[in-house]
């Protein structure tokens, strides 16, 4: 393949294109362009090296023929540079070997992307309903012109005008196949490869932009199919470059007269963004070809889709919107009016909650004066309730997917009644998609709409198109999950009647029929998932009958013969439901949950299985919980089944990352859980011992990076129980020597952030064995080496990590005896002053954290290496104290330290030593507390 590919590109390289044209070299150039096609259409990867001779050929023919085409283009593209940096991958997906990504590739060109849709006999292009503007240039197969042309060239008659129009359409099936061919050539190509050639065939500003770029076939191109292909390739060389475009950054200030010639690169990006942007809704107002345009509204929505408006000026999505909006209002085609949703929906799929977006819900100023055309009742309905304050959109959007049933919407006085025919199926799902992006990011701003979209999910729920049950339960999930954050963001009385309300007209039978029906269950799955968002609150104030109703379904759903998907919502589901407090102490339903969860943990997916781990995860969280409350629950739950608990996490421990780092979070949460009875119990002693010997196997090994630390927040609940023998050497020493290893060795800032963290929960002495001055040594050495950054991502994370030693340096010292002093004593000579500048960055962050607690202005000041709890799901109690109780415990371990008897002989010189800099520091500690009070 490749030696024909360098073939076709020397062949065209050298033959001479000067106008005036001929027909055999046409069909020569028609020939060699063909043989391209199917070569970089049949392989998976285009070969680098041919990469910039190809894209040179690509790009000379595709205006081969057109008005000011240059014919003298050069033999080869030179990419810009681009530095590589895109995001790193999990460490899980870095060890799949290449070999099975590939097959991965090949699995997937094999499977043909299914349509819901058939191609519409006017366009031949795919609606695109339910899977976004992303995905829109996939679906949309630009077939090169031969595949399309079933006329024979004796058709053509010898006269002058029919040899004209021969020459003609062999010059249109030239930039069709050229631009079918760059299209899969960008299709095939690295994304971060491709990056640098876009300032080839994209604008790079306005005041550089170039003839010779995609834009300019709309200005000249008389071939609509030509065009929409060449828009079919701007739309793929943006799609999944967010990552790259995420560096542009548009100045918020005209720049100054006098102002150096220099420009960030982040400016001239923006610069082409925006050019881009006024590229494509310049020929919004000029394209009447339907297909043309339908690809256009597809392209913007993939460009909306990756850039980043938080660092744009403001209204360049108010003039999207207001395309798409004229567009969907004026058209009467129904494909035209799809693509105009999808945009819309890629409006309100941008980073939330923009203010300008919101305002597109709102605003109606270019409604009535871009609604040129006939419209339905329905339409015209919801614009002119629009301007009484809410939402045309939401309005349009409901009258679309309600299919003629009669429903209410807030703010009119009337009912929407369908006098046409029924609204076609794709037309519906995109509505509804679009109103599920809406509630997703912007429910707050039209809050007065959630009992007009309960009703219609009520509604869509009970269709007989599976396409649009599925969307409507996507909208109850997206929707729910916003009601249920608006009530824990700003709780109200109001708020929370209405989330009842909504709760309760869902679950009175819509809701329940379908999650009932067998023959779908990937909306089981999705109702699954809608269940998983239901408020605590909202649930204990159902009744009795439906919260039963609720836990049957998801049980029932993890029975072995339901579908995979089915199986791994529902486990999901349940580990939501074991955290509510009004099943929390629900012994019977805990009980049914790791029975199901012990069942799905030998399940042959990974997904369920990692599914049930997480709620396996916050099963053991709420034993925690349960037994810091009550101690008696200890009693109530059957030991028996705590014992199996041990047993499952044991046998799940062999698993994958995805299960192994849950298993972490189990074992740590049993070990916290358990009292001295079952310590006395021969059978739990053996489990507890292996619990700890695989949490310190964890900690200190080279499992992925959330294991480890998932391990460190296990081992702090294992050394939080003071009920266990902590001390012996054989329970803790593996442990204390794990966790100092990490400390000193681990490259992960995180990771030794929660090993400090966890030597700091030990309370006393003797928690500490045999283990105390080998932990104080390793916490100096740590706290020396912590400015030694290997992975310039660590930066962020290692003030953090220095004053998390800090903290635990201070406790042990609190804990340091006169005997101590002697062994410390070499470990601290000639490291006093870096220690010290440590301590007292530490001190003055201390008092400015009580300054600000006078002021009112910052809460108490938590102990810092609970920083990075965000990304560890699990319960772990930590004593939180302010800043000014902190600055107390220190004043006392001051006098604690300078009661301790110094023998005044020679050696006497060496125990200063091991104050060194902790001495100074508590003493200066002293002093600053005194005057700051």
């Amino acid at each position: 393949m490749a030696s024909c590919l360098k073939f076709f590109i020397s062949f065209l390289q050298s033959i001479s294109v000067e106008p005036p044209h001929d027909i055999l070299t046409c069909k020569m150039v028609f020939s060699a362009l063909r043989g391209i096609h199917n070569v970089v259409s049949s392989e998976s990867r285009v070969h680098t090296p041919e990469i910039g001779p190809l894209l040179a050929v690509l790009k000379k023919f595709m205006v081969h023929g057109l008005p000011g085409a240059d014919h003298a283009a050069p033999h080869e593209l030179q990419p810009v540079p681009i530095p590589d940096l895109r995001p790193t991958n999990k460490q899980e997906e870095d060890k799949m070997s290449e070999t099975a990504k590939t097959q991965m590739k090949k699995k997937k060109r094999k499977q043909k992307p299914r349509s819901k849709f058939k191609d519409t006999p006017e366009t031949g292009i795919r609606a695109d309903t339910g899977q976004g503007a992303a995905s829109a240039v996939g679906e949309m197969q630009f077939r090169p012109a031969w595949a399309r042309v079933t006329s024979s060239e004796s058709e053509y008659s010898d006269t002058e005008g029919a040899q004209r129009a021969k020459l003609r359409s062999f010059l249109s099936k030239i930039r069709q196949t050229s631009l079918s061919s760059l299209l899969h050539t960008v299709m095939n190509t690295d994304k971060h490869t491709m990056l640098g050639y876009w300032s080839s065939f994209l604008p790079e500003s306005e005041a550089t932009a170039d003839p010779a770029t995609l834009f300019n076939i709309f200005k000249v191109e008389p071939n609509p199919k030509c065009r929409a292909t060449a828009m079919g390739v701007i739309g793929t060389m943006f799609d999944g470059s967010r990552w790259y475009l995420s560096f542009a950054a548009e100045e918020t200030t005209s720049p100054s007269r006098n102002a150096s010639s220099f420009v960030p690169f982040s400016v001239s990006l923006a610069a082409s963004i925006r050019e881009i942007h006024k590229q494509l809704l310049l020929i919004c107002g000029k394209e009447q070809s339907t297909m043309a345009l339908t690809q256009l509204l597809k392209t913007l929505a993939i460009v909306v889709l990756n850039t980043p408006y938080r660092k744009m000026k403001p209204g360049l999505l108010i003039k999207v919107s207001a395309r798409a909006r004229y567009f969907l209002i004026s058209s009467q085609d129904n494909n035209l009016k799809v693509a105009a949703l999808a945009l819309l929906k890629a409006v309100f799929s941008t980073s939330a909650p923009l203010g300008e977006v919101a305002s597109i819900l709102t605003d109606v100023s270019q409604v009535s004066g871009s609604s040129s055309g006939p419209h339905s009742r329905g339409e015209s309905a919801s614009a002119g309730s629009a301007s009484g304050g809410t939402s045309w959109l939401i309005d349009l959007c409901i009258s679309f997917a309600r299919l003629g049933k009669t429903m209410s919407v807030p703010g009119s006085t009337q009912f929407f009644e369908q006098e046409k025919p029924e609204v076609p199926l794709p037309i519906r799902a995109e509505s509804i998609a679009t109103l599920t992006k809406i509630v997703k990011g912007y429910l707050p701003a039209v809050k007065d709409y959630i009992d007009a979209l309960g009703n219609l999910v009520c509604l869509c729920l009970q269709d007989s198109a599976p396409t649009i049950q599925l969307g409507a339960a996507h909208m109850l999930e997206e929707l729910a999950g916003s009601i249920h954050q608006m009530i824990k963001s700003s709780p109200s009385k109001e708020i929370e009647d209405e989330a009842l309300q909504f709760w309760k007209k869902v679950l009175g039978g819509p809701l329940q029929n379908a999650m009932q029906d067998h023959k779908t269950p990937l909306l089981q799955a999705t109702g699954c998932d809608c269940l998983s968002t239901l408020s605590p609150k909202i649930f204990s104030k159902l009744q009795k009958n439906v919260q039963i109703l609720c836990i049957a379904l998801l049980t029932g759903f993890t029975a072995d013969e339901n579908a995979t998907p089915v199986k791994s919502s529902a486990v999901r589901a349940l580990g939501v439901f074991v955290m509510f407090p009004a099943l929390r102490q629900d012994v019977v339903f805990l009980e049914d949950v790791a029975r199901s969860v012990s069942v799905l943990l030998s399940n042959s997916v990974l997904l369920v299985r990692a599914n049930a781990a997480w709620t396996f995860g916050n099963l053991t969280d709420t034993l925690v919980i349960n037994r810091e409350i009550d101690p008696g629950f200890v009693r109530e739950f059957k030991p028996t089944l705590v014992s199996q608990l041990f047993e499952q996490a044991f046998r799940s421990v062999q698993d994958k990352a995805k299960v192994l780092f849950n298993m972490m979070r189990v074992l740590g949460n049993l070990l916290r859980y358990v009292d001295e009875n079952h310590v006395a119990d021969p059978r739990f002693g053996t489990l507890l011992l292996k619990a700890t010997h695989i949490l310190s196997d964890m900690v200190g090994g080279d499992a992925m990076v959330k294991v480890r630390w998932n391990a460190c927040t296990a081992c702090c609940n294992f050394l939080s129980n003071d009920k266990l023998p902590l001390g012996i050497p054989e329970w803790t020493d593996h442990v204390y020597d794990a966790l100092c290893s990490s400390v000193t060795t681990c490259k992960n800032f995180k990771v030794r952030i929660k090993a400090a963290l966890a030597l700091c929960t030990t309370v006393t002495r003797k928690q500490f064995g045999s283990k105390f001055i080998h932990v104080f040594c390793c916490l100096l050495q740590g706290l020396e080496e912590s400015n030694m950054v290997a992975d310039f991502i660590d930066y962020k994370f290692r003030d953090i990590l220095q004053e998390q030693l800090c903290t635990t340096l201070i406790h042990l010292s609190s804990l340091l005896q006169a005997e101590d002093l002697p062994v410390l004593s070499p470990h601290l000579l000639g490291k006093s002053e870096e220690i010290s500048q440590q301590l007292e960055h530490y001190r003055n962050k201390l008092l400015s954290a009580t300054d600000k607690e006078a002021n009112d202005t910052a809460s108490a000041f938590i102990n810092v290496g609970t920083a990075l709890s965000d990304s560890v799901e699990g319960y772990m109690v930590v004593k939180q104290v302010s800043a000014a109780e902190k600055l107390m415990k220190f004043k006392s371990t001051v006098q604690h330290v300078k009661h301790l008897e110094i023998s005044p002989n020679a050696a006497a010189v060496n125990h200063k030593g091991v104050y060194g800099s902790l001495f100074d520091f508590f003493t200066k500690l002293e002093i600053g507390s005194v005057e700051s009070n």
